[in-house]
């Protein structure tokens, strides 16, 4: 404890009814008196210079916040600071302060560390979603079929936009949607692809079809199509 905080503990006897009041008080909590402002004042510097004198060139305990600390031998030898509070050398309490917070700074280094390594593995796999995402937004709606050759199974997994670009393929392999495309350009054939990937759709409903290929059935919905 500083002085202040020593000052604002100090306590006395009130001159009127002797109960124990705090040093500081303008007016006892017990009887009521109102002590004299100068006088307080007088009382309080007085006692303020007689703990000064009695700290003068003395140590204070980091841990404890002791004054009571003095030189003495210790049991290795050394003449060092001695805190009877803490029953510790003041080098030893320095000493277990500067560890703990070199302990403190390893563990913050090694959390940190740990991240880093985190964060650098899952860099590939963020680079590869948001290129997977570039490259699924970015795409085109006939672009990336790859069912071609699946089977129906595989067609009732597949996503819509997989459905549908293999729909457009399928589409332009006839020669008169080929040249509709080649003249209006491709977008004028995406009715056609969404009627014929609803037919397919509706085809793989049924049990008996799941083994076929899709190739095979676009083939049967474009014929039956042509005739609607």
């Amino acid at each position: 404890m500083d002085i202040e905080e020593i000052l604002n503990e100090e306590t006395k006897l009130c001159p009127e009814c002797a109960e124990t009041i705090k040093l500081k008080a303008k007016k006892c909590r017990f009887c009521g008196e109102k002590f004299d402002p100068e006088k307080l004042r007088i009382e309080i510097e007085t006692r303020r210079a007689e703990l000064v004198k009695d700290k003068e060139g003395k140590v204070r305990c980091p841990k404890c916040g002791s004054w009571d600390v003095y030189k003495t031998y210790l049991e290795d030898g050394s003449y060092e600071n001695y805190c009877p509070n803490c029953n510790q050398s003041l080098k030893s309490i320095v000493d277990k302060k500067d560890k703990s917070e070199n302990t403190k700074e390893s563990k913050i280094g090694y959390v940190a560390k740990f991240i880093i390594i985190i964060l650098i593995g899952l860099l590939p796999i963020i680079f590869m979603i948001n290129n997977e995402e570039t490259v699924k937004h970015g795409r085109k709606w006939y672009e990336g079929g790859t069912l071609h050759n699946s089977t129906m199974k595989e067609w009732q997994r597949a996503s819509y936009s997989n459905r549908l670009a293999s729909c457009a393929d399928f589409v332009v392999a006839t020669s008169e949607w080929r040249e509709i495309a080649k003249r209006d350009g491709v977008n004028a054939i995406k009715p056609q692809a969404m009627g014929l990937e609803r037919c397919i759709s509706e085809a793989a409903q049924g049990a008996d079809s799941l083994n076929l290929k899709v190739k095979e059935v676009a083939a049967m919905c474009t014929v039956l199509m042509r005739h609607q």
